[in-house]
């Protein structure tokens, strides 16, 4: 410890013992769960009591004692008679201390549980199969791939006539070139957590379609009590949500869902009374049901909801290639994809292998690492297909020799993704040793060397395309 350290730890420990009993009042005000819910409710603004209590399923008297212990410590203010609001004392302080929490290593280790049980339950749904049911009248079937965007898109185009392949649509758009990883414990999300979706679905007009985005930046359940019972007001936005959809089905229509089954894309292809008929990478198994209840969706970080608005004329020509190809590049090294608590572009390599330098540690989260690279491998698997078909229409061409390079450079990648995924099984987390991690850490290194390579090529080859 330095002495500057030093100075103001004594610094920090003499103010908190002169001011020990309104510290500890104010802590003991929020050392309370339905005290910080009542608080988290009145960010968006002032609240009756009768709201709040059926908010907190709690009656007037319990809801009342909660209500005067934050009115002493001042974290709210009283408005009228019944009506309470946020103080500026208490905004600042949840600010503050949630900025804490969530750079923390217990919420690292939390959510990765949560995500786990998630997964676990979704095994479990069982839902009601009778009741106003309507389906759309062509089948629409989740297409395997790890990008559950790419796999829920291409059973939906399918389903309205546009014959297309999941390698082409991760390809042509881009997503497939993506890696983006998290800065602290390796998530199962990463995949889905960026910011390259309007680029994705503005590209995907090429096959014919005009879709329509529907997007909440709340989580559904806003509090992520997947596993209870919904509050009142992300009732109604379920609800909501569920009728909306519920139109496109009746113009026979699918609709791609973020939150099916788990926070992952999927197709709603019907609806059975107030459940959802879905096709995901879940109901593939046989263990999981093609029904979800409207008020179980599972939207970490946001509500998203594509559909298909319209047909137009569109044709995919050579310039729209060279698109593509530009747009890999972006997707391939592009830094502003990531999101907050991510890196992408190539250099995110390194991250992972920073990460994977603390060996078998609780914030390794092997569960997100053997997700991540089942999903990178599906992405580069489609990206070889791609290129390869690139290949086959401009032979000939001055932009020929990079587009085989780039595609031999990526071929590279997927054998050594394979390894890598046989390293980390996506069952038998207990195999994990310390060489794996030291094995991995040199492969992830081969993989940036492979892809900076392909990216290279394929800038000469959007350089001279004809």
């Amino acid at each position: 410890m330095s002495d500057r350290e030093d100075r103001d730890n004594k610094e920090l420990q003499q103010k908190i013992f002169d001011f020990l009993e309104g510290f500890s009042d104010i802590l003991s005000s929020l050392g309370n769960r339905k005290r910080i819910y009542i608080m988290s409710l009145l960010l968006d603004g002032p609240k009756l009591l009768t709201s709040i209590e059926k908010e907190l399923k709690l009656g007037k008297t319990a809801v009342a004692h909660h209500i005067n212990l934050l009115l002493s410590s001042k974290l709210i203010e009283r408005i009228t008679r019944g009506e309470y609001k946020i103080s500026d004392d208490g905004l600042e302080f949840l600010r503050k201390n949630f900025n804490i929490y969530k750079s923390s290593s217990f919420k690292s280790k939390e959510e990765t549980e949560q995500r786990q049980r998630r997964y676990n339950l979704a095994y479990k749904l069982r839902t009601e199969r009778n009741g106003i049911m309507k389906k759309i009248s062509k089948e629409a079937k989740f297409q395997k791939h790890f990008l559950t965007f790419v796999g829920a898109m291409t059973g939906a185009f399918r389903s309205l006539g546009t014959k297309i392949t999941a390698d082409e649509i991760a390809g042509f758009t881009g997503y497939g070139f993506l890696l983006n990883v998290p800065k602290k414990g390796l998530r199962p999300s990463s995949p889905t957590s960026h910011h390259g979706f309007d680029i994705i679905v503005k590209s995907l007009s090429k096959f014919g379609w005009k879709i329509k985005k529907y997007h909440e930046p709340e989580s559904l359940p806003s509090d992520f009590s997947y596993s209870k019972p919904l509050s009142m007001r992300d009732d109604a936005r379920a609800k909501n949500l569920f009728e909306m959809i519920k139109k496109e089905i009746d113009k026979d229509k699918p609709v791609v869902l973020w939150g099916v089954h788990v926070p992952e894309y999927g197709i709603v292809t019907g609806y059975n009374n107030d459940n959802y008929i879905v096709s995901s990478i879940h109901t593939l198994d046989e263990r999981f049901r093609n029904q979800i209840p409207y008020n179980k969706l599972d939207a970490e970080g946001a509500v998203y909801a594509y559909m298909f608005d319209r047909k137009i004329d569109s044709k995919i020509e050579s310039k729209d290639h060279k698109g593509s190809i530009k747009r890999a590049i972006r997707f391939a090294e592009s830094k502003k994809l990531a999101c907050e608590i991510f890196v992408s572009g190539v250099d995110a390599y390194d991250t992972w292998i920073e990460q994977l330098e603390e060996g078998f540690t609780e914030d390794t989260k092997y569960f997100g690492n053997q997700y991540m690279i089942n999903s990178y491998l599906d992405a580069r698997k489609s990206v070889v297909e791609y290129l390869g078909k690139l290949i086959k229409i401009y032979r000939g061409t001055p932009q020929i020799t990079e587009l085989y390079q780039s595609f031999y450079e990526y071929q590279k990648v997927v054998k050594i993704y394979k390894v890598l995924s046989k390293l980390f099984p996506s069952r038998g987390f207990d195999s994990v040793t310390e060489d794996k991690c030291k094995r991995a850490i040199t492969l992830l290194g081969l993989l940036k060397k492979h892809e900076l390579e392909a990216i290279a090529c394929m800038k000469k080859a959007a350089e001279i395309w004809e």
